[in-house]
């Protein structure tokens, strides 16, 4: 049997992200970190879905950030990417920046974790 992967649309408003799972009815929900998002997206499906809690960290998500900013959404999808929670719709590779930019500020990962994917950036790539 197939996993089923469940569609995460993410957008900013103020200091919130907020996301959207359009297949499942009334699934919403906002934090203001992604990886609080994260966990809180997990909840809503298991809720909407009528699933058991023991299905949260197997869930398959596809992200999709819809910001503004596009670079602020690759930075998110590689981000998490790095973090090991994998998309269904990796972006193209881009470097991530050494130092993000103050729009990015928003996102609210470790620093750390920007470095560590940075590193695994073939050096050739990062021009």
């Amino acid at each position: 049997m197939r996993e089923q992967t469940y569609r995460v649309v993410v957008t900013r408003e103020d200091e919130q992200w907020l996301a959207d799972v359009p297949e499942l009815l009334g699934a919403h929900t906002h934090a203001r970190s992604l990886p609080t998002l994260d966990q809180a997206v997990r909840e809503v499906i298991v809720l909407a879905a009528d699933l058991p809690d023991e299905a949260i960290p197997d869930l398959v998500l596809g992200y999709e950030y819809h910001t503004g900013d596009p670079e602020l959404d690759t930075t998110a999808l590689e981000v998490r990417r790095c973090a090991g929670r994998p998309t269904s719709s990796p972006p193209p590779h881009l470097p991530v920046p050494v130092r993000p930019p103050p729009s990015l500020s928003a996102v609210a990962c470790p620093f750390a974790t920007l470095a560590r994917c940075w590193e695994s950036v073939p050096s050739a790539s990062r021009s």
